[in-house]
């Protein structure tokens, strides 16, 4: 029989240790994250006709999978005039190196220029002084799988909405886009440290933030 958030939370707690308390936040997280939309490749023969500068294929191709690249894009540019800025100059990219190469995985292929002209945006936009700035030490709390169960992935995204603008990106560059910690200081010109600290805060961050909404649910129940 399912657990409802009060049971959980009223349930005696018991001592854990680090490993534990990973397994407890980090693994669901994991699952809920790869939740996140993805859509299938387009016609094979439409990317072809692209390659040649088919007109009425680019436009189809463009509509097809725009929503999707906004939706990626909309996740490291919360601004969405920018966000759209963005998404056209991916599709000229797309259009170009389509002349060049057509890919096997195009959805995998164009989350990633998305994902680098994003993060390009994002850097230019920003000093030196914003991209090493942190957030504070939240202090790391266990939080039941239970509890995430109860969320999806869009969730997740909206608390990060509370972060510094750096630790958002690295949390989402590492657990949602998939690169380590040295592509992810390449590419937004920090030190690997640095970028592993930011992603312990957003994660710390994060623990505690669904752990008090979840409070909040008790005790408005």
């Amino acid at each position: 029989m399912p657990h409802s958030t009060s049971d959980i939370l009223n349930k005696k707690p018991h001592r854990i240790n680090s490993d534990e308390n990973r397994t407890l936040f980090y693994q669901p997280l994991k699952s809920i994250l790869s939740r996140l939309n993805s859509i299938p490749n387009p016609d094979p023969t439409v990317l072809r006709k692209c390659s040649r500068c088919h007109a009425r294929s680019q436009e189809q191709l463009y509509k097809d999978f725009y929503a999707y690249a906004l939706s990626v894009t909309l996740r490291f540019i919360p601004s969405r005039e920018d966000a759209r800025e963005v998404v056209n100059d991916v599709f000229i990219k797309v259009f170009t190196r389509l002349k060049i190469e057509i890919p096997d995985n195009f959805t995998g292929w164009l989350r990633r220029i998305v994902v680098h002209t994003a993060v390009d945006r994002y850097r230019a936009n920003r000093t030196r002084k914003e991209l090493h700035s942190d957030i504070g030490e939240p202090l790391p709390l266990p939080v039941p799988e239970e509890i995430l169960d109860q969320l999806n992935a869009e969730d997740i995204l909206k608390l990060l909405d509370q972060l510094n603008e750096t630790p958002r990106m690295v949390f989402i560059l590492y657990e949602i886009e998939g690169y380590h910690h040295d592509e992810i200081a390449g590419m937004l010109q920090i030190e690997a440290t640095t970028s592993r600290s930011h992603l312990f805060r957003a994660k710390a961050f994060l623990r505690n933030s669904l752990l008090n909404l979840t409070l909040h649910e008790r005790n408005a129940g």
